[in-house]
């Protein structure tokens, strides 16, 4: 029952800088963190340096403190949507506020996203009575089931018949495999399409007055000869619930040498109804596997499909979903290919969380050169300028705790991806932990 959106605007230029996004409040790092990354999130945390056992991480998963981390949170930027245009009030994270034409870039995104979210996010944030699209209706007041041709139900007479030695088991057994042999399972019909009704939800008017708060990402996945594969991504929904992400945005803007790939979503379906409607024979299941795409005793999961992810499409989906990137491989095994995306995830409209706007650029590397320019514009030119760079650097590595330097970045970054390890592996189960049970009647 959920829409996904997808628009088409103008190819970013695919000169920009691949990594604006770092993880946390806490925790920076470099330019070239996210040279290897895609817009699947978590799929840095499946390295094994990082994994853990099942027993830990069920562990981990009955904390207090899995759902929510109490050490590190993405870091939005604040979003003005009160004009025409979107205008970012606050610096991206690990994005220099001097990358002036970059930030347009984002901007404009932003504002090709707003639509698209208006739409994915009407049902869960107008406080009235939630659409339903229209459903199959697969229950025929016998079970779940209908078959046509039905032998279950055919006249004694048909179908093979007992032989004078045999026993009545044997018999029994060798009439039920002529049945699930003959039967033929009725795929119901959708029926006539209606629309869905029009709606007047409009971020821009809902919000305008207090802005949106948006989480930037740009990654990368570079294949090489060396390298040709990407085996595709983990089952996941987007950050931790700190994080409150409402929905997501990916534009897919640099597309080279790859072979087609798709972005996967699957939801959970309530399974309690299913399994109180029974069915007619035992052992009935497989229409569930043929009608639902589920099986007996499985989870209740369902998957939704998947969209092609080429080059200058926009994508956008609630994050009430898991999604997974699709494995692709270099078209040319002799040269190089690459991935580009820029992921959006907007803040639930509602909430406020820690921003750009609270925390103050983290890297050292930035406040530094500053002071120096800083120092260096002055009138009267002294101060640190005036030392040889040597003595500059071991002055400015004599400032602890704040601003970070990368060694201590990438330190955290490690930290948060143990800690996001366990939370992934943890949701996983939780999304996938009501089963299809179905009794026998």
């Amino acid at each position: 029952s959920i829409v996904f959106n997808s628009s088409e605007p103008q190819t970013a230029n695919e000169s920009t800088v691949e990594n604006a996004d770092e993880k946390g409040a806490s925790s920076k790092g470099s330019k070239g963190d996210c040279e290897t990354e895609e817009e699947d999130t978590d799929d840095e945390f499946e390295s094994e340096e990082y994994s853990e056992s099942d027993t830990d991480h069920r562990r981990r998963a009955s904390g207090p403190d899995n759902s929510y981390s109490t050490r590190f949170q993405w870091l939005p930027c604040e979003v003005d949507i009160s004009g025409d245009e979107a205008r970012i009030t606050s610096y991206i994270n690990n994005l220099h506020p001097r990358e002036k034409g970059l930030y347009k870039l984002v901007e404009k995104i932003i504002d090709a996203s707003i639509p698209l979210w208006d739409v994915t996010l009407e049902p869960f944030l107008t406080g009235e009575a939630l659409y339903y699209y229209p459903r199959v209706q697969y229950y025929t007041g016998r079970g779940c089931a209908e078959y046509d041709p039905d032998p279950a139900n055919s006249p004694a007479t048909e179908g093979p018949q007992q032989l004078s030695d045999e026993d009545d088991d044997w018999y029994e057994e060798r009439r039920q495999e002529w049945i699930y042999e003959t039967r033929r399972l009725v795929r119901p019909e959708p029926g006539s399409f209606k629309p869905r009704p029009s709606s007047s939800f409009d971020l821009r008017e809902r919000y305008g007055h207090r802005g949106l708060q948006v989480i930037v990402k740009f990654a990368n996945i570079v294949l090489t000869p060396e390298k040709p594969k990407y085996k595709g991504g983990s089952w996941h929904v987007e950050g931790q619930l700190n994080e409150h992400i409402a929905a997501t945005s990916i534009y897919y803007y640099s597309c080279e040498n790859i072979t087609a790939s798709s972005l996967s979503f699957r939801q959970q379906v309530c399974t309690m109804d299913i399994n109180e409607a029974g069915h007619t024979q035992e052992d009935d299941h497989e229409w569930l596997d043929i009608i639902f795409g589920c099986d007996n005793y499985g989870p209740g999961v369902q998957d939704l499909g998947g969209v092609d992810t080429r080059e200058g499409r926009l994508l956008t989906f609630p994050n009430i979903l898991q999604h997974r990137v699709q494995p692709f491989e270099l078209a040319d095994p002799t040269k190089p290919g690459h991935r580009k995306i820029l992921a959006l995830f907007l803040v639930d409209p509602n909430i406020e969380i820690i921003s750009t706007a609270h925390v103050p650029c983290q890297r050292k590397d930035w406040w530094q050169e500053t002071i120096i320019q800083e120092q260096t514009m002055s009138l009267d030119g002294a101060g640190l300028s005036r030392l040889p760079i040597e003595l500059q650097s071991i002055i400015f590595n004599e400032v602890q705790d704040f601003p970070l330097d990368m060694e201590e970045a990438k330190s955290l970054r490690l930290d948060l991806m143990k800690e996001r390890t366990s939370y992934v592996k943890a949701q996983d189960e939780a999304f996938r932990e009501n089963s299809f049970s179905l009794c026998e009647h």
